[in-house]
């Protein structure tokens, strides 16, 4: 499919080509190599396309700032609910999560509708269970209607923390959602730089990482549960 699509723009003379999360072996770039077309991947490249130059995103100060909040809040212990499918915001979440000392527990979720009610009621039967919770918003915003059926107060009982993809449409909650807010808009406007300098004889020079996210601390975290006292920890920092 990667391959037909690609000849054909080949075919309609295109100056240059940006691939969006490309998959496959790649066999129809040679053809724009040997045109002198300049190729790169966008998001994601995967197969024969990992050679190409890559402007990729990357959460890494968003999902920092994140976690800085909730250490500060006394929170040690996090819950991430992980797709089926990959997210690259989520698995970096759960990388900078853990460089940071955070026991970080994984729920792996099917692709499909999430039954919210077990799933918390799993998180809460974990004997060191986590005090926050992340996930993406959807996700997120129905844990948040999961909580109030079972009496669970946000934030005193449970932070949450929702991963936003500005693209999408994010539905309305009780409270507002904490949340790392994404901006694929950025990555584009760098794409277009690079992909212009190097038309003008300035290929980039390995890959570029865009930072996309931002840290939107809102209602849904607050001061750590102490799982022995059933209290705020003592050590939890002020909300900003």
């Amino acid at each position: 499919m990667w391959n037909s699509g690609v000849h054909r723009f080949l075919e309609r003379r295109v100056d240059a080509l940006f691939c969006v999360n490309a998959a496959g072996d790649g066999k129809a770039l040679q053809r724009f190599e040997t045109a002198g077309i300049p190729v790169a991947a966008l998001f994601h490249a995967s197969g024969g396309y990992q050679r190409l130059p890559l402007i990729g995103p990357s959460i890494i100060e968003a999902a920092t700032s994140a976690v800085q909040r909730l250490i500060a809040h006394g929170h040690r212990r996090i819950g991430v609910i992980r797709p089926q499918v990959r997210s690259n915001p989520i698995e970096s979440f759960v990388s900078v999560a853990r460089d940071a000392g955070m026991a970080v527990r994984t729920y792996e979720l099917p692709e499909g509708q999430m039954d919210s009610v077990r799933v918390l009621q799993n998180v809460l039967d974990d004997e060191t269970r986590p005090t926050a919770i992340v996930g993406q918003q959807a996700r997120v915003a129905s844990l948040l209607e999961a909580a109030d059926e079972m009496h669970v107060i946000v934030p005193r009982d449970l932070s949450l923390v929702a991963i936003r993809d500005r693209t999408t449409q994010g539905p309305n909650t009780r409270l507002p959602l904490s949340m790392i807010h994404l901006n694929p808009e950025k990555v584009g406007r760098v794409a277009a730089d690079v992909m212009c300098h190097w038309l003008s004889g300035h290929p980039p020079e390995g890959n570029v990482s865009v930072e996309m996210g931002s840290w939107i601390e809102r209602a849904t975290t607050g001061a750590a549960v102490d799982l022995q006292q059933n209290k705020p920890s003592q050590r939890s920092g002020r909300r900003a």
